[in-house]
């Protein structure tokens, strides 16, 4: 696993391991409401972010710019805010929601990173994006209204190492004007 870490960390801006580049979509749409993130930018933040879910600690967290408080939840909901000192504690991330997407809880978004990246050790297997996406099922994709105004950059399986819609999964940074993580939401793919 530390290994992965590091090959992760090392990927930064130069995108995923095989495939650079190919991962980042197009920027949103530049607005004076809307607060925007770059191609390099997105790609560190995301990196650094799946490093530090993979292995949580306050070493890590330090690298990480969390805004003092940090939204959690699930596709278009916010379940709670917790401070930014106790995101190195896992137990911070748990979402006790008895279900969501046909799947039952807890929730854990960092632990649906590492669970994926426990599977799939030979590559890295995550790719980062800008912007909203389609859903797995073609859905719309949704956004709580409290991160209507923030960046997304996206984590989600590298193409073609999901079999199916319910296996698929997107844990979304939103990112304020000033370059900090200021909510982290996760989506399921269901049938």
């Amino acid at each position: 696993m530390t290994l992965l870490a590091a090959a992760i960390a090392l990927t930064g801006a130069c995108g995923s391991v095989g495939d650079p580049g190919a991962s980042v979509s197009a920027s949103e749409s530049p607005s004076s409401s809307v607060a925007t993130i770059g191609t390099a930018e997105a790609q560190r933040l995301g990196r650094t972010f799946v490093a530090f879910a993979l292995e949580p600690s306050p070493a890590l967290l330090a690298g990480v710019p969390f805004a003092p408080e940090v939204q959690l939840g699930l596709r278009d909901a916010i379940d709670k805010t917790v401070p930014r000192a106790k995101l190195a504690d896992k137990a911070s991330w748990r979402i006790d929601r008895e279900e969501f997407a046909a799947m039952v809880g807890p929730f854990d978004a960092t632990a649906t990173l590492r669970q994926f990246a426990g599977i799939h050790t030979e590559i890295d297997p995550f790719t980062i994006g800008i912007g909203d996406y389609p859903h797995c099922n073609n859905r719309q994709t949704f956004r709580a209204p409290e991160v209507a105004g923030l960046a997304r950059v996206t984590i989600q399986p590298r193409d073609g190492m999901t079999d199916s819609c319910i296996s698929w999964f997107s844990v979304d940074l939103f990112v304020d004007h000033g370059g900090e993580i200021a909510a982290v939401t996760m989506d399921h793919g269901e049938p």
